[in-house]
């Protein structure tokens, strides 16, 4: 039997419910694992996974001068592609990244102004492909 328009507009709602939910527990998972990190100076100390995507993401915006970097999934370690969106959102936690668009092999984000530069200079070269 074919959906009426009611039950469309009830399916509709309940798979935005369930994207939000999803989104809001990623969000506090982020939440959980950055506030777990050490404070050493004023600083909150980013974790090694996080540490390993934000090299790799770095590696790849070699070009970049505006903080706007698009990158696909393959530049990470299988381990790593496996959880990206909880680690683009620990990178949001630590104010790294500003805002972040996920597509289905890879993704685009924004990395804050002031810390894209200091970091563009840094470039840490370790444990990406």
């Amino acid at each position: 039997m074919a959906k009426t328009l009611l039950d469309k507009q009830i399916e509709k709602k309940r798979k935005e419910a369930q994207k939000n939910a999803y989104k809001e527990e990623l969000r506090q998972r982020a939440a959980s694992i950055v506030r777990s990190q050490p404070i050493i100076n004023g600083a909150r100390i980013i974790g090694d996974t996080v540490a390993v995507v934000l090299n790799c993401l770095l590696k790849n915006c070699k070009n970049s001068t505006t903080g706007h970097v698009s990158y696909d999934n393959d530049i990470f370690l299988q381990a790593v592609s496996r959880s990206m969106g909880l680690e683009i959102e620990k990178l949001i936690q630590y104010g790294m990244v500003t805002s972040y668009i996920p597509w289905v092999m890879g993704g685009c984000y924004i990395c804050s102004p002031v810390r894209f530069h200091i970091l563009i200079e840094r470039k840490l070269d370790k444990r990406c492909r």
